[in-house]
């Protein structure tokens, strides 16, 4: 049988409701978010307030999870004997994959004997919500931590993602698109 002695993770980025975690055997990790200065994590502010703060021309920005709240989680689930697979947000879109990343090695450091599976999702919101909940399903039906871990590295290619915004303004702030390609869009 294979070891199905591990925690599934990933970041609040996979949008999923609270009703569908509540039903799943997973860890999240808050990303969190500023508005006009003030910072918020989890679902501390809805998101429709947040959408029209932003509309009513609020300063907004994110913040990736930091690699010491990776890695103290981290630790206390190796400490209770579980390894660990997780599903991180995009590389390309935050840093929260590397300070994930950096957690692992330190920890690989003190833990030599740890098993510590991080996997770049290559996605946000929708996209990152499917694997998670392919992932979490295939665990509980006893699929293993390498065989898990080898599923999303193959299967994160097949998502297409689409996506639409009002304006370009935050992806420019973001550095996400130019000022030129802002103004023209």
């Amino acid at each position: 049988m294979a070891n199905v002695n591990y925690r599934l993770y990933s970041d609040s980025t996979c949008d999923l409701s609270k009703e569908i975690l509540d039903k799943m055997d997973v860890k999240l990790f808050d990303l969190s978010f500023e508005v006009d200065g003030k910072t918020y994590t989890g679902d501390e502010m809805p998101l429709k307030d947040f959408y029209d703060a932003m509309r009513n021309g609020a300063m907004t920005k994110t913040s990736q999870v930091s690699p010491s709240t990776y890695e103290e989680e981290f630790e206390r689930c190796i400490n209770e004997g579980h390894d660990i697979l997780h599903l991180a947000f995009s590389s390309g879109l935050s840093g929260s994959y590397n300070a994930a990343c950096i957690a692992k090695d330190n920890l690989l450091e003190k833990y030599p004997k740890a098993r510590i599976i991080i996997v770049d999702s290559l996605c946000a919101s929708t996209g990152q919500g499917l694997l998670l909940i392919k992932a979490e399903k295939l665990k509980r039906e006893g699929m293993g931590l390498n065989e898990l871990g080898d599923w999303l590295e193959h299967n994160k290619y097949n998502l297409c993602h689409v996506f639409t915004v009002d304006d370009l303004e935050y992806l420019r702030r973001g550095g996400r698109v130019s000022k030129t390609a802002a103004v023209a869009g």
